[in-house]
């Protein structure tokens, strides 16, 4: 819309209404511009404006697609429906709402339409009943339905009718010639139609051109040309606007286009929050249970890289297995599924999808908010990062976004006195897919908006792009409810708005540019009849020798001397190298030295006793793993905190089952003094009444988990005092175990090339066992699986070793001997698995000391490393996957 029109109606002192805010918003700004000043209510939205001719009620509440689905739930499973829905298949119920939805905005002004008495009679039934009951539904939940509102100025306050309005460009606004009729057409509210203004206006002529290109991709590159030249001549962003008309399918090549070309973008509308990782997290879980959990969902769920999965690799063996065993799909009952039938033979695959089916199944099937929240939960517990789920993954934010949603669906239960639901989830999905969600981050920039919505802006330089005749309808259905055997659009009352929009577009002072692809991937299209009729479809009048980056390429010819600025683009490419704080081998790992500085102050520190350089098995293993990683966090001290509040962590459960086994052996040491297998049945009671009080203390406790996830816990350790008391009988029967949870700290001595370096050793024991003779065991509890096998000692001391798979146990023997302690046995306690697993045994090996060999010698080529300051990163799937420092080391193990 030219803006001098909109200008003439402002100095006229009326109050001038826009399609949106947006548009209010953009000419009260440019009409300050040229005037100084303008009063904010002398714009105002279309939606503003209808709201003071609609009746107030203060006592109830309007109602939203929510409640009218919730409605709907409840109306189809106590009515049928003759003509709208066929009631053969009820499971497809759920899949008619969104459709009834805008059915029964209309079913009102069905029954008054004149062709509704001539019409089949069970269509007619189907319109009396769903009015009747929603109707009864709003009186009995104090609702009213603003569709089914007549406006009247009698609603409107005084200082309404003391104005005067101009509704700018009504005729290209779905309903407004109606609502206006309803009024009776009173004198101080003035229609601007498009259609009535003067073709010959300003520039429209010269914009009514349709710029046809061969194909999709020369009209993209066209246009980021121009962008960028527009730019390069000082144009502000805020003076070019794009149109998309598929904004769906075409934002996202805008993006990248734009981010290419360094052209700055400010988007009016996100992608649907399911096309983002937060959302598609939970879209995923839905088709999971709607699809029978198939191979191809459980594909897309498992593969998808943007959830911060605990455990990808083994996501990646699942599926791999499933291919291999040829299974295609599953069930969403808990009767024959092939899952279970072919994974049978692998107890842990099969474990995981037993629970993973059941919280997918539950999921699905629950009916309260609180119910779908734990389900969620347990989860994200199952299957994303230990402690973190979303917390610090790319779709953190989006997650969250989705989850608010709840809240506003919480609200709408509560305004029709809803407690309950038939699978909610269902409910809450089809809410998401109609949310848009807009990543934060700078407003500025060229903006982009949505076909139609932005026709009546008055912009200097404005793309409308990839326009055709389908995607440029404008068409108002007021009663598309209708059967199609009424065929005249009359009594139909619609109305084609479609050449006032791009009218409207064509009435901008400044320069429109419709943008046409004869061809897509899809195949041909057709131009809108607009052009059409006017002739005025003409070939690209843009000058393609203009090169973006002209400036490098004189540089790249040598025919340039000047500095080259880089773009935004090219400055974030290079900054993400230059923060890279290591260099490569030709091998392609990370091999960087620690600066010389850091160096002297480690070797000052490790020459005597005092502020000795701690070690522990778990910051040896961390440099066994990665020497890169064990600097960052043990030298430099970079460690990564945790701000929020998390409701379960496993490893809280852990400490947990190691005070419960250090309380029980404590009263073992204090009333036996050792332990003995003829008081089975008593150890088994006296351990089952601690570990049921300490899980007990644990639920009570503020962080406690979700009544879901304690059924889980409770279930997972039933039978934990049974499976331990018989593996310990065969195991320790008649030994003392000595010490619980004892902290251990040593001063070590290593010489390097003649020259003595010191170090403190330290570590914390689960429990000291003697087993007689002067010899002890040691005995480390895991609640999952223990780091080595069954087999390993026998192998590692055969083959005469040279490293451990864990340091746990050689940290602790060495500890130990300083106490003249000599440790026989070293054995890990699997809860998961109730079996001990020994690193060595009074058998293997036969010589102890080669343990103490093999650890100093591991020590001293540590040291040695740590005082030349080499700390080599080894990316690794395993090493990296959970790495604290991967944004530091920069390494991307998946190329290895």
């Amino acid at each position: 819309m030219n803006k001098q029109i909109v200008f003439n109606e402002f100095n006229a002192n009326r109050v001038c209404v826009f399609h949106n805010e947006v548009i209010a918003r953009n000419f009260a700004i440019e009409y300050a511009y040229k005037y100084g000043v303008i009063e904010a209510e002398k714009a105002i939205s279309y939606d503003t404006f209808k709201q003071y001719f609609l009746p107030n009620h203060e006592n109830l509440t309007e109602v939203n697609d929510q409640i009218r689905e919730f409605f709907l739930i409840e109306f189809l499973e106590n009515y049928k429906l003759k003509y709208m829905v066929n009631d053969k298949y009820p499971e497809s119920f759920s899949r008619f709402t969104s459709y009834l939805i805008n059915i029964l905005k209309q079913v009102k002004r069905v029954q008054d339409c004149e062709v509704f008495s001539s019409l089949d009679s069970d269509f007619k039934d189907d319109i009396n009943l769903l009015y009747k009951e929603y109707n009864d539904f709003l009186i009995k939940n104090n609702l009213f339905e603003p569709s089914f509102e007549d406006p009247s100025l009698n609603f409107a306050p005084k200082e309404v009718l003391e104005k005067q309005y101009s509704i700018i460009a009504s005729d290209t606004k779905i309903g407004c010639k109606q609502f206006i009729n309803k009024l009776e057409n009173p004198k101080f509210i003035k229609l601007i139609e498009v259609e009535k203004i003067d073709s010959n206006l300003g520039n429209c002529e010269n914009n009514s051109q349709l710029i046809k290109f061969d194909n999709s991709a020369a009209l993209q590159n066209t246009l980021f040309r121009e962008l960028k030249k527009l730019l390069d001549s000082s144009v502000l962003a805020r003076d070019i606007a794009i149109t998309l008309c598929n904004f769906d399918d075409d934002i996202q090549e805008i993006e990248l286009g734009a981010k290419k070309y360094n052209i700055p973008i400010s988007k009016s509308k996100g992608y649907s929050i399911s096309k983002y990782p937060g959302g598609k997290y939970l879209l995923y879980l839905s088709n999971l249970y709607d699809n029978n959990f198939s191979l191809d969902d459980m594909k897309s769920f498992f593969l998808e890289r943007s959830f911060p999965f605990e455990n990808i690799s083994f996501n990646r063996k699942f599926i791999r297995f499933a291919i291999d065993a040829n299974i295609d799909h599953g069930s969403n009952k808990y009767d024959f599924d092939y899952w279970l039938l072919r994974l049978k033979y692998e107890p842990e695959l099969l474990n995981f999808y037993k629970k993973f089916k059941n919280l997918v199944i539950k999921l699905n099937t629950i009916e309260t908010i609180s119910d779908l929240l734990n389900s969620l939960y347990s989860l994200e517990r199952l299957l994303l990062k230990d402690n973190l789920g979303w917390i610090n993954s790319n779709g953190e934010a989006s997650y969250r976004f989705a989850i608010d949603k709840l809240e506003g669906l919480k609200n709408s239960m509560q305004a029709c006195n809803v407690t309950k639901i038939k699978q909610i989830f269902k409910v809450y999905i089809r809410l998401l897919e109609k949310e848009n969600y807009v990543e934060q981050g700078k407003r500025d920039g060229i903006r982009i908006f949505e076909y139609p919505l932005a026709a009546s802006l008055d912009i200097p330089y404005h793309f409308v792009s990839d326009i055709n005749a389908k995607n440029s309808e404008v068409i108002d259905k007021p009663l598309f409810v209708l059967p199609p055997s009424v065929e005249d659009q009359v009594l139909r009352e619609e109305e084609d708005l479609t050449n006032n929009v791009i009218k409207d577009f064509c009435l901008n002072s400044g320069m429109t540019y419709f943008l046409f692809g004869e061809t897509t991937y899809d195949g041909a299209q057709i131009a809108p009849s607009f052009f059409m009729e006017r002739n005025s479809i003409v070939e690209p009048f843009f000058n393609n020798s203009y090169t973006p980056y002209i400036d490098e390429l004189d540089l790249w010819e040598s025919n340039s001397n000047k500095k080259l600025k880089l773009s935004s683009y090219q400055t974030e490419v290079l900054n993400k190298v230059k923060n890279n704080v290591l260099t490569f081998d030709e091998n392609g790992y990370v091999n960087k030295k620690i600066e010389k500085e850091f160096n002297d102050f480690l070797l000052d520190r490790i020459k005597t006793k005092e502020g000795l350089l701690n070690f522990s098995a778990t910051s040896i293993n961390s440099f066994q793993n990665c020497p890169y990683a064990f600097a960052i966090k043990y030298l430099l001290g970079v460690d990564k905190n945790e701000y929020s509040v998390v409701q379960y962590a496993a490893n809280e459960v852990g400490t947990i089952v190691h005070k419960i086994f250090e309380l029980f052996f404590i009263r073992v040491m204090r009333e036996d003094t050792q332990f003995y297998s003829a008081n089975k049945v008593k150890y088994i009671s006296w351990l089952d009444e601690i570990k049921e009080k300490e899980f007990e203390m644990y639920f009570k406790s503020e962080k406690s988990p979700p009544i879901s996830t304690q059924i889980y816990i409770k279930d997972k350790y039933k039978d934990l005092a049974s499976d331990f008391i018989n593996v310990e009988i065969l195991k320790f029967n008649t030994c003392r175990s000595q010490e619980m949870e004892n902290k251990y700290s040593s001063i070590e001595q290593i010489e390097l090339n003649g020259n003595e370096y010191f170090y403190s050793l330290n570590g914390k024991i689960d429990r000291v066992v003697n087993v007689g003779n002067g010899d002890y065991a040691i005995v480390d509890y895991k609640t999952g699986k223990p780091p080595i096998g069954v087999t390993w000692h026998k192998k590692a001391f055969e083959e005469k070793r040279l490293d451990f798979p864990d340091y746990q146990f050689p940290c602790y023997k060495k500890l130990l001997n300083k106490k003249s302690m000599n440790v026989d046995i070293a054995s890990y306690y699997s809860v998961s698995d109730s079996k001990y697993v020994d690193m060595w045994n009074s058998n293997i090996p036969e010589d102890k000391e080669d343990i103490d060999y093999t650890f100093d010698l591991v020590m001293k080529l540590m040291i040695e490393q740590i005082l030349n300051g080499n700390f080599i990163a080894t990316p690794s799937e395993d090493h990296c996957a959970n790495c604290n420092y991967r944004q530091v080391c920069r390494k991307r193990y998946s190329t290895k």
